[in-house]
């Protein structure tokens, strides 16, 4: 692949609904090797969708209302999903975020999360409970906002969880795959 200006990469981040940074971040270059694939490129392979995508679920016996974006998170879909998930009508029911770590965002690390803050502040959504080591910049301000609660991994969740699943509530899960959040559910389901 030939070098790309800063103008270039401005306009492909821009198209693709990137950040636009100038800049060939992680997502940048991610989103550069698939665009570099033409129709017939590669073979398809048919997944299942991930279980309990937005299903109801039995959780130690209680019937429970999750959306399941445990496999996937970036700024984008981090940011689609909560606003989502914030903009249901759920007449009654409590909104309560379980949200993991956004890996592998290198240097803006940081900079990514913080900006999750501001959308969950201004979310209708009831709790948040934070899950990994880079949330903790989220938590920081979040938690002057909106009722939160931080935890360094899903072991140290689990618990919290069995007690919180009920079928007044309906839990969003997003975070990147690595957390582990998929575990969660898979344990307790």
């Amino acid at each position: 692949m030939s070098e790309l200006s800063e103008s270039e990469i401005r306009s492909f981040q821009q198209a693709r609904g990137l950040s636009v940074t100038g800049l060939v971040d992680e997502v940048t270059a991610r989103a550069l090797e698939e665009a570099r694939w033409k129709l017939g490129d590669r073979s398809l392979n048919l997944q299942e969708p991930p279980l309990m995508h937005g299903d109801d679920v039995a959780a130690d016996g209680k019937k429970v209302k999750i959306i399941n974006e445990s496999y996937n998170a970036n700024p984008i879909s981090m940011k689609n999903a909560i606003e989502n998930f914030s903009s249901l009508a759920q007449s009654g029911k409590k909104k309560v975020a379980i949200i993991g770590d956004m890996l592998e965002l290198g240097l803006k690390s940081k900079h990514y999360h913080e900006q999750i803050t501001e959308l969950l502040i201004n979310s209708r959504i009831d709790h948040v409970h934070l899950i990994g080591k880079e949330v903790a910049y989220i938590y920081q301000k979040l938690k002057k906002f909106k009722k939160c609660n931080i935890y360094n991994n899903i072991n140290h969740f689990g618990e919290v969880f069995s007690k919180i699943a009920n079928d007044k509530s309906i839990f969003l899960i997003k975070g990147s795959n690595g957390i582990g959040l998929s575990k969660l559910l898979n344990d307790k389901l």
